[in-house]
């Protein structure tokens, strides 16, 4: 562990022993803003898509992502799968562990409902579904028989300045995922 991780996992044991929990908490919004900062913007991803009969066409992978608050970002992604099929979700992910994490309150009966994380690893914007151990995708829900929302990643060298956030801003999307979000009481 290098000089700079000693130290500060040093100051972090203090601020715990002395009863300051605040500490964590400034690092935590801190280490939020960061990753926003990294994050917000729209990555857009063209390629070449296929019919199962083998027909060919140009499909368009969108992410959008923009700063809700200090540690909440707002996403919506609309992913294209073989033979048409896509995903399509949008939320409020809050801060957590060096990640953003989506929790739906929406389930099906036997399955947990929908949990993404959206993080930034080795140059790429990764979108996990954190199913549990053995379970189905927990944001099937949101796709196609061919699309998932488990394991996608697109290279941060994509990121464009979103030129259109007062759309973004007053689309439908947007207010159904803060007014999601504010009931789960995410804007405490």
């Amino acid at each position: 562990m290098d000089r700079l991780m000693k130290d500060l996992l040093r100051v972090l044991l203090l601020a715990a022993s002395w009863g300051l929990p605040q500490a964590g908490m400034a690092a935590d919004a801190t280490a939020a803003t960061a990753l926003i900062q990294q994050l917000e913007g729209v990555y857009k991803h063209q390629f070449e898509n296929a019919l199962i009969y083998g027909e060919k066409y140009r499909s368009e992978d969108i992410i959008e992502l923009v700063r809700h608050s200090g540690d909440a970002l707002y996403f919506r992604m609309d992913l294209q799968f073989f033979n048409g099929h896509s995903c399509a979700i949008h939320g409020v992910a809050k801060y957590h562990a060096g990640a953003f994490v989506y929790q739906g309150s929406e389930q099906r009966a036997g399955q947990p409902p929908c949990r993404l994380t959206i993080s930034a690893e080795k140059g790429e914007l990764r979108v996990t579904d954190k199913a549990q151990e053995g379970a189905r995708s927990s944001c099937s829900d949101h796709c196609g028989a061919r699309g998932s929302l488990g394991g996608y990643a697109i290279s941060l060298a994509r990121k464009r300045k979103i030129r259109y956030m007062p759309t973004v801003l007053k689309s439908r999307q947007y207010r159904e995922a803060v007014e999601a979000y504010e009931k789960q009481g995410g804007a405490r």
